[in-house]
């Protein structure tokens, strides 16, 4: 008896045998369905879920009567062919295989629900949903029994106990990705023979990393150029017309359109190609091109939590840097109001940071201590201005403020003008002062996702890194 067959018999034995909520088996079961006359996006992205699953097991949602109404988690049950191994997975330093992606990208946008339980012939997933971590994994019906219906059948709070489940740590993340990430920088380096160097193929990558959260977050404006879209279109050719179906994207074309229309709106200049870049491009052949698709498709396999931008600093920190991070975070108290030489308008010294001593990890923590210290600041100023229709600034006398071309700064001020005036960052190594841009875009990025602020333009960032041979 398969596991998906297993897990419906014992669902339906438990409810027969214990009977129905409220005083019987404490789980409701709802299946998805959509109406035939649905053509709506939701209801055509549904309907594929649904011809993705099992066919005589579709989506269910279940929720516990006695706990909440809403649903703590979705059944979604696979064909044998689909189905990854958990080695599979393992070995190749994922958290999915296409056909999983494919489902939760379906999941996420039309159900608010904590967790997906996926079922398969010979064993189970348990994802979390909002960071598509694997938190159980099991080829056993009594794997099942411990994490789900007993549970269940004691009455407790499946998704409180699902909540308290171990998850990987900050650094395993890391070091999982740094993994996969080596396996593809050997991989699309080694097609370019002596043109290419590890700091090349790295800032590469990074720059796709960059794009494809960008289009995550935010999305392009060109649909064409949508991540999301092409991946459903060549999954769907793929299952439509077989293994042997190839789905006509250029990841080099994406890449150049990609960076261009962000850089036209934003004005990121680590968007810009070097001629190092450009001659790597105008080399690869069509294998090469092929092998840069699966990298740039290979990031949706890849769980949301290690995109996490403190997650992606670890990526690309070395021991040593690891080591400064902890011991200036022990050491080092960083209290950017009594730090940094500035009053509510002006800013008379930036705080100054040398990133051979600070390493990538904590020079990325000042930036973000800067970010918040000035969006509080902002938002008072902005609140006060909206209720009393006039703001209260003070000013450092100790210092020469300019009065007259005094400019009260507002969010929409704080990547453009107010991080640059704020901070110098001295460095030596060219290719980690690259990194360093790559990671602070992503901090600009999470940081805009996560506090409601619209995306700005970066045209001034440059300012903030200076050569230590200028100094």
């Amino acid at each position: 008896m398969t596991l998906i067959k297993n897990f419906w018999q014992t669902l339906e034995q438990k409810i027969d045998e214990e009977g129905p909520p409220p005083e019987g088996f404490d789980a409701v079961c709802h299946v998805v369905s959509t109406p035939l006359e649905d053509k709506s996006i939701a209801g055509r992205e549904l309907t594929r879920l649904i011809r993705l699953s099992h066919r005589k097991h579709p989506p269910a949602l279940i929720s516990q009567s006695s706990i909440d109404v809403r649903p703590f988690v979705i059944l979604i049950s696979a064909p044998e062919k689909s189905f990854p191994t958990f080695d599979e997975l393992y070995q190749a330093y994922v958290d999915k295989n296409s056909y999983i992606a494919e489902c939760l990208m379906l999941l996420r946008p039309h159900y608010d629900v904590p967790y997906v339980l996926f079922l398969g012939p010979l064993h189970f997933f348990l994802y979390d949903l909002a960071t598509e971590d694997i938190l159980r994994w099991s080829n056993t019906a009594e794997g099942l029994d411990e994490l789900f219906f007993g549970p269940l059948s004691r009455r407790e709070n499946v998704r409180a106990l699902w909540d308290k489940l171990a998850r990987r740590s900050r650094a395993q993340r890391a070091e999982e990705f740094a993994h996969w990430l080596d396996l593809w920088r050997v991989s699309i380096g080694a097609r370019m023979g002596d043109s290419s160097t590890p700091e090349l193929v790295q800032a590469i990558l990074q720059k796709a990393i960059l794009l494809f959260l960008y289009d995550l977050y935010f999305g392009f404006e060109d649909e064409d150029l949508r991540l999301r879209r092409n991946f459903l279109a060549m999954r769907q050719r793929k299952t439509s017309e077989g293994a042997a179906a190839d789905y006509p994207f250029d990841a080099v074309a994406w890449l150049h359109q990609a960076s261009e229309e962000l850089f036209s709106r934003y004005r990121i200049d680590f968007l810009q190609w070097s001629p190092e870049e450009s001659a790597f491009f105008s080399l690869i052949d069509n294998e090469g091109r092929l092998n840069l698709r699966q990298f740039i498709f290979e990031l949706f396999l890849q769980s949301q939590s290690k995109f996490d931008v403190n997650v992606q600093a670890e990526v690309f920190s070395d021991p040593d840097a690891r080591l400064k991070m902890w011991k200036f975070s022990v050491t080092e108290t960083l209290d950017i109001r009594k730090r940094l030489l500035a009053d509510d308008v002006n800013v008379y010294a930036p705080l100054e940071v040398d990133l051979d001593e600070s390493g990538l990890a904590w020079t990325l923590h000042v930036v973000g201590e800067i970010l918040d210290y000035w969006r509080e600041k902002c938002e008072r100023l902005e609140e006060e201005l909206r209720v009393r229709k006039q703001v209260a600034v003070q000013f450092d006398m100790f210092q020469q403020p300019d009065l007259e071309n005094a400019h009260i700064p507002t969010r929409e001020d704080l990547f453009r003008t107010v991080l640059p005036q704020s901070l110098r960052i001295w460095y030596s190594d060219r290719a980690e002062r690259t990194t360093l841009e790559f990671l602070m875009t992503l901090k600009i990025f999470e940081f805009c996702r996560t506090r409601q602020i619209p995306l700005q333009p970066l045209e001034n960032m440059e300012s903030i890194f200076v050569p230590k041979a200028a100094h």
